[in-house]
């Protein structure tokens, strides 16, 4: 449903994305991890079009244009900072957002403001950071898009909201929509995620689904292990003298056998959680 091809993005000689390369498939929750400052808002603007950019990027199979704009009527965007009316009362902005379609999108609306337990009698202006972020969610999905395109959603919901919105999602994919979806979280995208990527300054470092990604092992080895090191199927996390670090996803018993090989002096097989290997692939380099 999204093809992003050797996405390129400068801010003057600041190279923000470097050759970005990801498929989104359909139906399924895409989760974009990464920390601040690491490209995750640039390449969602670049999906947006709101950027100029460089590369590639396919929305259902169709090459997207500087020009072109009419794709976004099937999307649902729901940016990390809201930019609104603030004068307007909660219901008179969501009025005002049904005037951009041709359908009814009011009873959509009202279905989500219900759910969301948002106040529609206060200004705008009045709103608090969570209540605002809710109007951004009615915003986004009121018209029923088939992609949602969603940056940091559930950042200054309280946890009941976040799961109310979880819910919501769920039943998104439930209906066959794709759902690109970035987060700080990274328990709400293990536990929401069929796929993730992860990006460090500009460049994808890794993408993998979530259970392959979190059913791996995690093995540190101290001592010579040169005897095997052709033999083991492995990405090399960090790597000295007299230990490797690395992440193994093969099976176990195999594993062991070749371990045994090794005049090893120390081994450390830990099962791997989403948080560890983010932190893993996102440590600093020495």
């Amino acid at each position: 449903m999204i093809k992003i091809k050797n996405l390129t993005k400068y801010y003057g000689k600041f190279k923000s994305l470097d050759k970005v390369n990801l498929t989104v498939k359909k139906g399924i929750i895409f989760g974009f991890i990464g920390p601040n400052g690491a490209g995750k808002s640039t390449t969602i603007k670049c999906l947006m079009n709101i950027l100029n950019y460089e590369g590639e990027i396919y929305i259902d199979n169709k090459l997207i244009t500087k020009e072109d704009i009419k794709y976004k009527r099937n999307i649902g965007y729901l940016p990390s900072d809201l930019e609104v009316y603030e004068d307007m009362r909660t219901l008179e902005f969501i009025k005002y957002n049904s005037t951009f379609y041709d359908f009814d999108t009011m009873t959509k609306a009202m279905e989500l403001v219900n759910e969301l337990k948002l106040d529609l009698t206060k200004r705008v202006s009045e709103l608090s950071f969570g209540n605002l972020k809710k109007l951004g969610i009615v915003i986004a999905l009121m018209h029923d898009p088939n992609i949602l395109i969603l940056d940091e959603p559930t950042t200054g919901l309280d946890p009941l909201m976040q799961e109310v919105f979880y819910q919501i999602l769920r039943k998104s994919k439930e209906e066959g929509k794709t759902i690109f979806f970035s987060s700080h979280n990274l328990k709400e995208v293990s536990g929401l995620c069929d796929d993730v990527a992860i990006i460090k300054e500009g460049k994808i470092i890794k993408i993998d689904n979530i259970s392959e990604l979190i059913g791996k092992k995690i093995v540190t080895i101290t001592g010579n292990y040169d005897k095997i090191r052709k033999k083991i199927n492995k990405e090399i996390i960090e790597e000295n003298k007299n230990s490797v670090k690395f992440v193994y996803s093969g099976k176990l018993n195999k594993l062991l056998k070749l371990i045994e090989e090794t005049q090893f002096e120390d081994l450390l097989i830990e099962n791997s959680e989403l948080e560890e290997v983010f932190l893993t692939y996102y440590k600093e380099e020495k």
